[in-house]
């Protein structure tokens, strides 16, 4: 081996090389940053537009189709879903996944640009940014509001000591806050004073516009430059508002005091955020790409602490009030515990190998040797990491945790031959050198092989490749460092070691129960060379076991683990107002806060955007794990009870997701398309029915059926002289929403003018048709002489799918069941309930899951094949790599059995572990069939030389075996709150690694014996009997 050979005969070098690495690689490591998983950019673009004030069905049917036809045309794109409620038209474009947002956005920029003239007047500049699903807060501030204290005053306190220095640091994308309803000066109007006096609400705006507010007036050019316009504003007070002339319908003037109440006060809320009960701010602290999560959340800890020692402001009565901001949500605290987990599983297992290796050599100076392949393979893997610019994450230290007793594989089976070699009375430099140049070539080609295995996981594509992606690059990273350890810098250790060391008394023991086994597996591998129908039975009844208990095995996405909190999503009651939510809101979460092991609760109904009233989301947080005896499923399954008690609201009770952030993880997404927007709420409510009689299926919610009641204004078909309906439209919307009709200086400070009608004047359709309104000609008439009022019921909520109307239903899943099983139930509704012009397709984790189906059978195709591809160039020969190939299916029954014995099902990892175990079972047959092969060459007869090489190679293979069973063991276990996640991958591999040893020893060497008797190796490789 020309690697070994240099190593040999340049050892000051090569420890020069290795201390260059593992020093690199340790500046790297604490140069790395840390997050939750690694970072990750979908193609999904979102459009917004604004347009306050008008239902759904109108935007529908003027804001969204020019937009869908403009949207539809952009190349790439995979789905439109476009969702229209009152004031909102949300659009998002999911493109394919090798679409690039930056690439896409002007694009779509572009697009939507094209489209604005053709939008109605009065809508809103769109919105347009990049969606990512795990892109969610990093962490909440939210800051309790004492009932003393005006939130006025510490809004202003927030914005100036949380909000702006947060802002400015480095990693933070953006600062999102939730501040309570702003202070306004109200102008409320009321009905019947204006429909007695005749006074149009346009009139009133026109008399505001003269008293001297700051009212926005326009632009204007001079040279290069814009000016802004604006008129200049005077000291107002509700005394001299209160006096304003404003002009009746018989041409006389009215003080604006008889029309209207004027006062100072807080803006109709249309959010609400609320903590344990108490008025609170609440700040979304979003992170940048790519920063580090768990500094950045240490930043933002630091500036709290630091305002806390100066947060008192001065309450409503003059006294002196301590804030107290509160960090929740934190997911960096999810980022540190699970490094700490993953490196404490790290240093665990790589000590249990150490004291595997020790027990097998019984030299402690060669277990030393033997083990600096781990460290020194981590640490190198650290500056690869640097360079590919990863992060210290879930993925890449699961993956440096589970090949921790791989990677001293290679270092054992060196230091075997070497040992052996030194046995056979050679001179000690001699045995070093012989023994790895024996051994070399199966060292590569089993590293080549786990690594050609981790090839196609790194490119699978879909969501799933791109978080695995930094996975198996990691590894492969990993496991070629070791290879090269042990093929340079372990044969310099040994020649600087000049002997093998003492041994324990353990391993002479070892030693001679070890020479009993091999002579017992000798006897029995003579039994299966003359037996081998009966071999090759043991095999096929162990891939039939196999498939048997996978058949038994329910299909999940992810295993579930215990993250401490989750999120009640909660409609209350259908069309409610802010109010009545208030009210059902602050009583649940006050029945929350009394659960078991529940900690903090807070929660936010409706949005800035006009979202629904009704809506709203509580974030539950649970006590530490080692504080509480209640676990999060259990917690969920007791608060599912209580909500039951209500009638009146609709829930559902959802898990963190499990792709990071603070977002939920809904497991049932069923996505209903159609032409008919009636008979989809037949059908979806037909599918809710069946789902509630079946087990499993539980938080059953849609919201595309609420329904909300409409009062249509229909302008008649003979308007009065002067009127327009376009007018009608305008003044309306006017009366309804209100607007802010500029600013005003009252007692030294600047607040907003918000006119609009007292809510309470208008609950009936006889009140709308005794609104005055004023026509083109000066003239005031009754709303009831331009139009008639109707009442009707429509959709609150419209959603179209690919330019199609549909409908979303979501569900959770309790008990045992399987995702996949609740997958098949829904396929089978569809083929038996579903119109052949209807569509039903799956969205969230079931969409994820039915793509990981296909990207890991595609994944561990390629990975057999390149392992076949790998072994075939190396041995020169095609028949050689199907006989190690068979190592693979045998495995499978160990793997099947510990899933099934553990109560795993088959997920994402334990389908990963599966892919690690074929690259790792690979490597028994390799050493059989390779020193098979050298025997062989050196006149051995077939049957002689696997007589021979088999029981030789058995105690490497039974060495490295248990050291990689033992160095996963602290993984299997499933300790911490992570550890549920990582256990089914470590639980395959050791199961896998188990049964393939133990058949693998008798299964490889009768099919080599088979296929060599009818002399169909390649002849570069072979001596004919």
């Amino acid at each position: 081996m020309f690697l070994s050979t240099f190593a040999i005969k340049r050892p000051v070098t090569t420890l020069i090389i290795f201390i260059a690495l593992i020093s690199s690689g340790l500046y790297s490591y604490f140069s790395l940053g840390r997050n939750l998983f690694p970072r990750v950019s979908f193609p999904i673009l979102s459009v917004t537009y604004l347009l306050p004030g008008v239902s759904s069905k109108v935007l529908e049917k003027t804001v969204v189709p020019p937009v869908e036809e403009a949207l539809s045309s952009l190349p790439g794109l995979k789905h439109l879903h476009v969702v229209s409620l009152s004031g909102v038209v949300s659009l998002t474009a999911i493109f394919s996944e090798h679409s690039d947002p930056r690439l896409i956005y002007p694009r779509l920029q572009e697009k939507v640009e094209s489209v604005s003239p053709s939008l109605p007047s009065g809508t809103a500049p769109p919105i347009i940014s990049v969606v990512n699903p795990t892109s969610l807060p990093l962490l909440w501030v939210i800051l309790p509001i004492p009932d003393s204290m005006d939130s006025r005053v510490i809004t202003d306190w927030a914005m100036m000591n949380l909000v702006t220095p947060i802002r400015k640091l480095s990693g933070v994308a953006d600062v999102k806050p939730i501040f309570p309803a702003r202070e306004v000066l109200h102008i409320s109007l009321h009905r019947k004073e204006l429909t007695k006096y005749l006074v149009p609400v346009t009139s009133v705006l026109e008399s505001l516009k003269k008293v001297g507010l700051s009212i926005p007036a326009g632009t204007m050019t001079s040279g290069k430059e814009e000016i802004m316009v604006e008129t200049l504003d005077s000291e107002s007070t509700v005394a001299s508002l209160s006096s304003l002339p404003v002009p009746d319908g018989k041409g006389r003037t009215i003080p604006l005091s008889r029309i209207a109440t004027i006062s100072i006060g807080p803006v109709r809320e249309t959010e609400i955020f609320r903590i344990d009960g108490t008025r609170a701010i609440g700040l979304r602290i979003f992170k940048k790409k790519g920063a580090d999560g768990l500094s950045l959340s240490g930043k933002i800890r630091k500036i709290i602490l630091e305002r806390k020692a100066v947060a008192a402001v001065s309450g409503v009565n003059g006294q002196s009030i301590v804030l107290d901001p509160v960090i929740r949500m934190d997911r960096s605290e999810m980022i540190r515990k699970n490094n700490r987990e993953l490196l404490e599983t790290l240093l665990f297992g790589g000590a249990l190998t150490v004291l595997v290796i020790w027990i097998f050599l019984g030299s402690f100076k060669t277990t030393m040797i033997a083990s600096i392949s781990i460290p020194s393979s981590v640490i190198a893997t650290f500056l690869m990491m640097k360079m590919a610019h990863f992060s210290l994450n879930n993925m890449t230290m699961l993956g440096l945790s589970l090949v921790v007793g791989i990677l001293v594989d290679d270092a054992i089976v060196v230091l075997e031959n070497i040992h052996r070699h030194g046995q056979m009375g050679k001179p000690f430099d001699q045995a070093v050198s012989d023994g790895v140049g024996e051994i070399g070539m199966a060292v590569m080609a089993t590293t080549f092989s786990i690594i050609s295995v981790f090839a196609p996981v790194a490119f699978m594509h879909g969501i799933i490749g791109k978080f695995f992606f930094e996975f198996g690059l990691t590894v492969s990273f990993a496991v070629l460092v070791s290879m090269l350890v042990s093929l340079t810098l372990i044969p310099v250790m040994m020649n600087f070691s000049s002997g093998s060391g003492m041994k324990s008394v353990s391993s002479r023991v070892l030693d001679g129960k070890m020479d009993a086994l091999i002579s017992k597996y000798r006897a029995l591998l003579i039994k299966a060379l003359d037996h081998p129908g009966s071999v090759a039975g043991v095999g096929f009844l162990s891939i039939a076991l196999a498939a048997g208990i996978l058949y038994l095995l329910g299909a999940d996405l992810v295993p579930r683990t215990d993250d401490g909190a989750f999120v009640v999503r909660m409609t209350a009651g259908e069309a409610s107002s802010i109010d009545f939510s208030k009210t059902i809101f602050k009583d649940v979460a006050s029945k929350i806060r009394q659960q078991k092991g529940i900690d903090s609760v807070f929660y936010q109904i409706g949005n800035s955007y006009g979202g629904s009233s009704n809506r709203g989301y509580f974030y539950v947080l649970m006590k530490p794990l080692s504080m509480r005896k209640t676990s999060e499923e259990d917690a969920i399954v007791h608060l599912r009870k209580l909500l039951l008690t209500y009638p009146a609201i609709d829930f559902s009770i959802d898990h963190l997701s499990p792709l990071g952030g603070n977002g939920t993880d809904v497991p049932i997404q069923i996505i209903l398309q159609g032409p008919d927007r009636k008979r989809l709420a037949s059908l979806v409510e037909s599918l809710r029915m069946d789902l509630e009689k079946t087990k499993g299926f539980v938080d059953i919610t849609t919201r595309e059926g609420e329904r909300q009641k409409l009062l249509a204004v229909v302008p008649k078909k003979n308007l009065p002289a002067g009127s327009s309906a376009s007018e009608l439209g305008g003044t309306l919307h006017l009366y309804l929403a209100g607007m802010d009709t500029g600013w005003a200086r009252v007692d030294g400070r600047t607040i907003p003018v918000h006119l609009s009608m007292i809510s309470k004047d208008l609950s009936s359709p006889s009140d709308l048709e005794s609104l005055p309104m004023m026509t083109s000609t000066g003239k005031v008439i009754l709303l009831g002489d331009m139009a008639r009022v109707e009442s009707a019921v429509q959709f609150k909520r419209r959603v179209r799918d690919d330019r199609m109307p549909s409908v979303t239903l979501e569900s959770n899943l309790s008990g045992n069941i399987p995702l996949k099983t609740a997958l098949d139930d829904i396929t089978q509704w569809k083929k038996d309930h579903l119109p052949g012009n209807y569509r039903l397709r799956f969205g969230g984790s079931g969409d994820v899951m039915n793509n990981a189906i296909g990207s890991f059978m595609m994944a561990i195709g390629l990975a057999i094949i390149a392992v076949f591809m790998v072994l075939a160039s190396q041995f020169e020969s095609f028949v050689q790599p199907f006989i190690i190939t068979l190592s693979i299916p045998v495995s499978l029954s160990g793997a099947a059995l510990a899933l099934y014995l553990t109560g795993n099902s088959l997920n994402i990892m334990s389908a990963m572990g599966l892919i690690i175990l074929f690259g790792l079972v690979a490597k028994n047959a390799i050493l059989m069939v390779d020193y098979t092969n050298t025997l062989r060459k050196r006149g051995y007869s077939r049957r002689d030389a696997l007589l021979a090489a088999c029981p030789v190679r058995l105690r490497p293979i039974l060495m490295t075996t248990v050291a990689m069973v033992a160095g996963m063991s602290p993984m299997a276990l499933g300790i911490g709150s992570g550890g549920p996640l990582r256990a089914p991958m470590a639980l395959v591999v050791m199961g896998g690694l188990i049964s393939s040893m133990l058949l693998t020893l008798f299964i490889v060497p009768v099919a080599y014996d088979f296929f060599a008797r009818w002399n169909v190796f390649s002849q570069k490789n072979e001596v004919k009997d």
